[in-house]
This record gives structure tokens, C-alpha cells and sequence, in this order.
């Protein structure tokens, strides 16, 4: 693969933004143009530092040429973004559209990602390789039940050389490879059962275990960098669950306790010997505690090492109601772990803590993580995330109050620490952040006071239901999108997705919604980011709720936009002003105002861009994986509510030439308004409209975005997103859409 020594500019494909954020960066720092294409906005980070052109196109081949069409990388980077990158790349050199422009697949032997679930013990080596022929081991994961640990606790040094040995034979070239081993009847020798290359979850985990920046080291591999020196080792064992919870400490007992909401998982019958041991170790300091006259210095420092939480220990102890009480015995002894803490340097100000999204909270909230704390680190602060297992590079600790707290006390005794933020990390972190701020921490973002919906006694159904995400500083106001819910409002706030800006309400009633969402900032003293929820009616508008952080609709709005509202909104939380940020150039001089790029998000977590509606839509539709078809047969039935709505669209569907079969009642009207239908007798059907799951607007959209297709010209470019300000103050190269990258 000589043509990738040549390789000045890499397309990165679809990745997610743990994986695609810092390979971008280390082949920018490389020297090289990079281009990022993925329909998932908390992936889409407008910041120029991550790449130099951003598309939310889908994940397909089709898709894929388009970006190739109009911005002629050298390179294709797709093993970081799964089988459907690796799938779509490779069909399109089957296809020859890499070769007629002049594209390398840079990293093509990775031919299998899916995950191997195993149905016996195992151990995974991880192993990275270089176009040189150099093999080096990541790291290694034992299977054990529902439960991966790494590094592996019965693994020995020769599997590591059968590993390296194998890898070397089969020659996959530059990038990861999986060697799995499997215990004889002995349960003493191991034996290789296959080789997996490409990224899978055990590579993650042990490079995340390691300390292997993976997506970078992967990502100069695929351009011809060597193999890195397998790293020092690390004293520290993670734990993954299935559910994705995870676990780390110091020794597998310590993991195991630290894992998040953990039960006992289900144990094999016979579990291996070391897990037997840690067991015992476990049941014993159980009794050690429960049996201790006091809890004094000696229990409470073993209790830690093996990774009690406070709540554990007291439930040990009846003369304890909850974790508050071992804390302030932990404050009277100044027994608070101390795990590597944030330190005060010349080029920074003040250390900030940011409360992390827990397992299983939306990629909005790790998306508005990683933007704040981007832009609090241009600002000059220190920042330490703690999130859930794996913290970036400044803290290494749980999100547990006790560790937490020895975290603060490291920072305060060096006059360095600024506070705490959670609203960034979702509801989980505030609810936290509100028990720290109990404790006596200063959070900085503390929950607001809820804010009731107005009182409403008329049926909402049928309103428009549009969300304002701002920004606020507590007296002025950066109005980021207005985003219009799909379906009509109920009581329940819909989830089929949303159009920006919306498409159903005119300025006037955005100014008021504008002057709304403002009088709510101003009266409750919000900061930062906040979204608010309005039902608009013909003749007024009804509040539905305020939510303040992170939110769905936070990464969309800044793809859609171009403006990193998650940056903003961290610095407002830190006493910034909207006047501030706006001459900094982080936002625009005024609010977005109508531009030619409509967005469509699926709740699925995708993003279409278009020239209008449909158009978006069907970009949204191909990115989720659930294409529309351009003609055939179109399968309609409509609730009774619903009978008058869903005859425009279908009367349209039917002049573009699709075949239209009904339930008797909808064919009736159907025939009534002048549409010719047949009753449904089981035919098969291209496309299925059904107003008792979808609403009427949703078979509008369908049938504008059809059309769309159909009046598109072959080989339209995608739209790419446009940047509408630059962090550092300097406008952005990237200011035009697709013209500057045209042939």
C-alpha cells in the first residue's frame, strides 16, 4: 500500500466522536486535510481544530461518493466506524468509484468487526500492527461470564508470543487484530480458536486499560506511521459489563466494587481461581467491617483499596443510615482517596471539575462533556471530566461522592480549584452534583428551580410542537434553532424526530417564543444552555417545560447551525457574557437567522441536511438505514382522525406514479378525493403510511423527500456543514458550502 505514503488528505468515516475526534486531530497534527463524514450529530463537532470539512452524510455507499465526489481525499480511513464504514467502502472499489478519484483504502485488511460472543472462558490478546511487519501486544481481556476484565488475570506471557507469532503469519497489515485463546480440558494450556482483525470491543477495553490512545494510534497507522512500543504497564484492571457498565481500580476486587450500579453478575459454575479468590476477599472484609468495634483508620483505608463506596460500607453497619455518615467520619480522620488529582500550572488559571454523562445516557450529553471542556481549556482553565470508568487524561477516578471529594481537597490545597459544573453531563450528573453540593461543594451549576407548564385545559393535539434551544447569561439571550417536532403535540413529547428551523411558524412567532424563552432565563437566573418546549396554538402559545444542559436537541442545533453552542455554553456557566463570546468570535453577531440548509434529526441519532425539508429527510431516512423508494407500491391506512390529512400526500405519491392499495374505510376517502386506490389483499409493499403509528405530517415529509430524490440531479454533492463563526475570533476557510472543494 505505497500510494498511502503519498496520502496529504484522509475522509474519516462515520467513527462517533470518541473514535473520530482524535483521529482527526492527530492526522491534522500530522499535517494533513481531513474530512469527517457521519450522519450522527454528537459526532459532528463544528470546531475547526477537529477537521476541515464536516458532512452529516449517510453511511452508505451512495452517500459516501458524494463526499468523495466533492472533496477528492487521498485516503479513506473506515476501520474506526464499523461495518457499515468498512461495507460501504469497500463497495465503492468494487464499484471503481475509489480508483477514478484517485482514493486509497488506507486501512482494508480490517474485513471483520463484528464482536465474537463467546460460550466459554477465553482470552482475547490485542495486538497492533504497522505496514513494517512490527506486531506489538495492547493488552489482553478475559471473558468470564456476562463480565470482560483487562487485563486478563489468567493469562500467561507465552499466549502474548503465540499472539505476535500468528498476527505475523497471517499478515492483515497496519491496524488491530484480536488472537482468541481457549483453555484445554486441562484449564491449564491454551490454545488459539481464531484470529478477529479490525476494532472490536476487547481492543477498546484493553487499550482503554492500558492507557493506548487507540483511535490515534490507529489512525497514523493506516498513513504509514510504526508500530508504537507496547506502553508501561499500568497498574489498574477495567471491568465492562454487557449493559455497559464499567469498572476500574487498582486490583479486579477494587474494579469490581468501583463498577457502576453493579450487582453480582451472573458467576460460572466454576469460576476460575482468581475470580474464587477475590470473592473470598470480598466476603471477608465484608465481615471485617461488620464486626469492627469503629470504623476507624485501618478499615476505612482497606474498605477504600478494595473499592467500597461509602453507601457499601454502611449498609454493613445498622448504626449508619447511609453514605453521609461514613463521609464525616472519612472528614474527621482525612481519610478521602487521593487518586491523581488536577495540579495548578503557569498556563492555566483554575482547576474545574465537569460531572460526566453516567452509562447509558444520550451521546448528547458526552458530546456537550467534550465541547465544554474544550472551550474551558481555550479559556485558560484545567479541566478534569469524571465520568463513569475512564476519565480523560487528568483524573482517573469513579463518580462516586467520597472520590470526588479527594479530588476537591487535592485541588483546594493548591488554591486551584474553581468549582464543580454537572449540567453538561445530563440528569444523572445533576442529580449528583446536588448531593456534592451538599456535602459542601462548590458546584457551580446547581440544579435550577423547576419551572410548571403553564396551565392548558384544551386538547394539545394537532399544535405545533417546537423546542427552543438558547443560550443565556442570565440577562441576554442567543436563540441557537427553533426545532419542530414531526408529529403534532400530545401529552407525551413526541420522539419521531424534528425539523430546523422550523418550518410551520413564521418570525413573528419566533420572536415571541424568543421573548419567552428570555423572560424564563431572566426570572429563574439561568446560565449556559436551556431548552424550552412550546405547544404553539392559532391564537397563543403554551409553555411545556424548561430543561436546563445538555439536551437532545443541543448537538443537532450546533450541526445544523454551525455555531459550537456546547463551547458557549461552558463559558457562560463560568461568568462569560453572550457580548463576550460574540466578540471572541465563539458566537455569531446575531442569532441564525432562515438559511438554505434544512436539517431533519431522527430519533435514532442521525442528522440529514438538505436544500428543504424533504430533501433532509431523505438524506435523515438513508443515513438511519431506512431508505425511501422512489416509486412502486405505496400501502396506506389512516386513523379516523387522520382520513383528511393523509389524502394531500398520497394524492401526490399517486401523480408521481406509485401504485396505491388501501383498508376499505381509508379507500373510500381516497377515491372520494379523487385518488385511485385498490384494497389491500396482502400485497407487498415499497413504502408503508400508517397514521396509527405515524402522523400525517410524517407521510408529508415522505412524500416531499421522494420527490426530492427524483427531481435531484445525479451526483449532487452533499451538503456540508457550514460554520458560521470561528472559536478563535478568525473567520472560517469553510464558510461556503460546497463550492471551494467543486472540480
Amino acid at each position: 500500500m505505497s500510494e498511502s505514503t503519498e496520502v496529504r488528505h484522509v475522509l474519516v468515516i462515520g467513527a462517533g466522536q470518541v473514535a473520530a475526534w482524535p483521529a482527526c486531530r492527530a492526522l491534522r497534527k500530522a499535517g494533513l486535510r481531513v474530512t469527517l463524514a457521519d450522519p450522527n450529530p454528537t459526532t459532528l463537532m463544528v470546531d475547526p481544530d477537529i477537521a476541515d470539512a464536516v458532512y452529516a452524510a449517510p453511511v452508505t455507499a451512495a452517500g459516501l461518493a458524494g463526499v468523495i465526489a466533492a472533496e477528492r481525499p487521498d485516503g479513506l480511513l473506515v476501520a474506526l466506524g464499523g461495518p457499515a464504514a468498512l461495507n460501504s467502502a469497500l463497495t465503492l472499489r468494487t464499484q471503481g468509484v475509489l480508483r477514478r478519484y484517485g482514493t486509497t483504502l488506507l486501512d482494508v485488511y480490517p474485513l471483520a468487526c463484528q464482536e465474537i460472543t463467546p460460550d466459554e472462558p477465553c482470552v482475547d490478546v490485542e495486538t497492533l500492527s504497522d505496514r513494517y511487519g512490527t506486531v506489538v501486544i495492547v493488552g489482553t481481556v478475559e471473558h468470564v461470564g456476562s463480565m470482560m476484565v483487562a487485563p486478563a488475570q489468567s493469562a500467561a506471557e507465552d499466549i502474548e508470543r503465540a499472539a505476535v507469532a500468528a498476527v505475523r503469519a497471517a499478515g492483515f497489515g497496519a491496524g488491530c487484530c484480536s488472537v482468541r485463546f481457549v483453555a484445554d480440558d486441562t484449564g491449564y494450556a491454551w490454545r488459539i480458536d481464531g484470529l478477529t482483525p479490525g476494532v472490536g470491543r476487547a481492543s477498546a477495553l484493553a487499550a482503554a486499560a492500558g492507557g493506548l490512545p487507540l483511535a490515534e494510534t490507529l489512525a497514523m497507522l493506516a498513513i504509514g506511521a510504526e508500530a508504537p512500543a507496547r506502553s508501561p504497564s499500568v497498574e489498574r484492571v477495567l471491568i465492562a459489563l454487557d449493559d455497559d457498565t464499567f469498572g476500574l481500580g487498582t486490583t479486579f476486587l477494587a474494579a469490581l466494587n468501583n463498577t457502576v450500579g453493579a450487582t453480582n453478575p451472573p458467576w460460572p459454575a466454576a469460576p476460575p481461581s482468581w475470580l474464587a479468590t477475590a470473592l473470598r476477599q470480598l466476603d471477608d472484609l465484608r465481615t471485617r467491617i461488620e464486626r469492627a468495634p469503629v470504623l476507624d483508620t485501618d478499615v476505612l483505608h482497606e474498605a477504600t483499596l478494595a473499592g467500597l463506596g461509602d453507601d457499601q460500607i454502611a449498609a454493613l453497619r445498622p448504626e449508619l443510615a447511609d453514605g453521609t455518615g461514613v463521609r464525616r467520619i472519612r472528614e474527621r480522620l482525612g481519610l478521602f482517596p487521593r487518586p491523581t488529582a488536577p495540579s495548578n500550572t503557569d498556563d492555566h488559571d483554575r482547576t474545574v471539575l465537569l460531572l460526566g454523562p453516567a452509562p447509558g445516557d444520550p451521546a448528547a450529553c458526552h458530546h456537550a462533556c467534550a465541547n465544554g471542556a474544550r472551550a474551558l481549556r481555550r479559556a485558560g482553565h484545567r479541566v478534569a471530566v469524571l465520568t463513569a470508568a475512564t476519565v480523560d487524561a487528568d483524573c482517573l477516578v469513579p463518580p462516586r461522592i467520597a472520590d470526588v471529594l479527594g479530588v476537591v481537597r487535592a485541588a483546594q490545597r493548591t488554591g486551584s480549584f474553581a468549582g464543580i459544573l454537572a449540567s453538561l453531563g445530563g440528569p444523572r450528573a445533576l442529580a449528583f452534583g446536588a448531593e456534592l453540593a451538599a456535602a459542601g461543594v462548590d458546584v457551580i451549576d446547581s440544579p435550577e428551580a423547576e419551572v410548571p407548564p403553564d396551565r392548558c385545559d384544551e386538547p394539545l393535539r394537532g399544535a405545533v410542537a417546537v423546542e427552543i434551544v438558547a443560550l443565556s447569561d442570565g440577562d441576554e439571550l442567543f436563540l441557537g434553532a427553533a426545532c419542530e417536532s414531526i408529529d403534532p403535540y400530545d401529552e407525551t413529547w413526541p420522539v419521531s424526530g424534528c425539523v430546523l428551523p422550523a418550518p410551520s411558524i413564521g418570525p413573528r412567532t419566533v420572536a415571541e417564543l424568543r421573548r419567552r424563552t428570555l423572560d424564563l432565563a431572566r426570572r429563574h437566573g439561568m446560565r449556559g444552555a436551556l431548552s424550552v418546549r412550546f405547544a404553539v396554538l392559532p391564537d397563543r402559545v403554551v409553555g411545556r417545560s424548561v430543561t436546563s444542559g445538555a439536551s437532545t436537541h443541543l448537538a443537532t442545533a450546533s450541526a445544523a447551525t454551525g455555531v459550537e453552542l456546547a463551547q458557549a455554553a461552558a463559558r457562560l456557566l463560568l461568568g462569560a457574557s453572550i457580548e463576550q463570546l460574540r466578540a471572541e468570535g465563539l458566537l455569531p453577531p446575531t442569532d441564525p437567522g432562515p438559511h438554505d440548509q434544512i436539517a431533519v434529526w431522527l430519533p435514532v441519532g442521525v442528522l440529514g441536511l438538505g436544500t428543504s425539508a424533504g430533501a433532509a429527510y431523505a438524506e435523515a431516512r438513508a443515513a438511519a438505514g431506512t431508505p425511501l423508494p422512489t416509486g412502486g407500491t405505496v400501502l396506506v391506512s389512516a386513523a379516523e382522525r387522520d382520513l383528511r390529512d393523509v389524502v394531500p400526500p398520497i394524492r401526490e405519491l399517486a401523480a408521481l406514479g406509485f401504485h396505491v392499495l388501501a383498508d376499505p374505510i381509508t379507500a373510500t376517502t381516497l377515491r372520494r378525493n379523487g385518488v385511485e386506490c385498490a384494497i389491500e389483499r396482502d400485497e407487498r409493499a415499497d413504502l408503508v403510511i400508517d397514521t396509527r403509528h405515524t402522523a400525517p405530517a410524517t407521510a408529508c415529509l415522505a412524500t416531499q423527500a421522494i420527490a426530492a430524490q427524483r427531481a435531484a440531479e445525479p451526483g449532487t454533492p452533499p451538503l456540508r456543514i457550514v460554520r458560521r463563526c470561528h472559536p478563535t475570533g478568525q473567520p472560517s476557510t469553510s464558510e461556503s458550502n460546497n463550492a471551494e472543494s467543486m472540480p
